[in-house]
């Protein structure tokens, strides 16, 4: 049994540093380079610098831009390139807390056992914030060509991870996945009104869901089912896990990245998305309850801090 734990936390740690050097490579590979010269330059190699390359096609910088005269109320607002901050620091931040996560998951169950409302706060306050800040620490990776592509390999390294029974490196790697394939979806929304139609819809559908629909059923017969498909948070001194659905994740990732992607609210918006998991999972505590809907909550974290700009949006402009 030993062994077999020593195992697990060898590829536990494994998996953690390859998603970290795959960020890394990331970060790099998107940095500017110079031009090689041109044989029929005038400039000398030595001389003044090189115009750097290009940037990478993106939905940001391929939008034509209006003609003069042309009415602009219907055209989707895309936030400038240059105002989407890329802190050469962010690969280091990811690293360090990536570890930092790593240590306690592989650390919780021996930690002291506290009070279940403790037990809340410090999953709530530090360890969700934290496994989130991945998110948002990775965000300058939303315009990458190579999203479905990761979606599809991170989910298939998901996929052996729980069949190896390593289900908290499993759940780092569907974190991976499902921000991907969030921000995948994210390039068929040409206006910020439709992820709020999107925030919207949500929640009926969840609270039904986890009422009486297909979640109900999934936790009360086969919550198996339901661990396979969730993102698990250790419970310090406990065995048990505290978990969030797929779904959830996903939609994180969405309405983070259009705070990103059409100008609005970014960093707050990613601050009360985070904050809602904490409340859903006070909520689930002191309802005694075997699950409670998170999207609600979510979707309020997105529409409340950026009210006025998505109304900005979706009044129509005066001529």
């Amino acid at each position: 049994m030993a062994g077999r734990r020593t195992l697990r936390r060898a590829l536990w740690l494994t998996s953690l540093g390859l998603a970290a050097a795959l960020l890394l490579r990331a970060a790099r590979a998107r940095r500017p380079l110079p031009l090689p010269a041109s044989p029929t330059s005038p400039h000398p190699a030595a001389g003044p610098p090189l115009p750097s390359a290009p940037e990478e096609d993106t939905e940001e910088n391929t939008r034509p831009l209006p003609l003069p005269g042309e009415d602009t109320s219907e055209l989707p607002f895309v936030a400038p390139a240059s105002t989407r901050s890329r802190p050469h620091h962010a690969p280091l931040a990811f690293a360090a807390i990536a570890a930092a996560l790593g240590a306690y998951h592989a650390l919780a169950s021996r930690l002291p056992d506290a009070s279940t409302w403790a037990d809340v706060a410090i999953i709530g306050s530090l360890v969700i914030p934290a496994t989130f800040a991945l998110v948002r620490l990775a965000l300058p990776l939303r315009t990458s060509r190579t999203l479905p592509w990761a979606a599809l390999g991170l989910a298939g390294l998901a996929a052996i991870l729980e069949l190896a029974e390593l289900g908290i490196a499993a759940s780092f790697v569907k974190l991976a996945a499902l921000t991907a394939l969030g921000w995948f979806f994210l390039r068929f929304f040409e206006q910020a009104s439709w992820v709020l139609l999107v925030a919207l819809l949500i929640v009926p559908v969840d609270i039904y869901s986890v009422a009486s629909g297909p979640t109900s059923v999934i936790l009360e017969r086969e919550p198996g089912i339901f661990d396979r498909l969730s993102v698990a948070f250790p419970v310090p001194g406990e065995e048990t896990l505290a978990r969030l659905g797929l779904p959830d994740v996903l939609f994180f990732a969405l309405f983070l990245g259009a705070a990103d992607r059409f100008g609005l609210r970014r960093d707050l918006t990613w601050a009360a998305c985070t904050l809602s998991f904490g409340v859903t999972l006070a909520l689930t505590v002191g309802f005694d309850s075997s699950g409670f809907p998170a999207l609600p909550l979510l979707a309020a974290g997105f529409v409340l801090p950026n009210a006025d700009l998505l109304w900005q949006r979706l009044r129509p402009r005066r001529a």
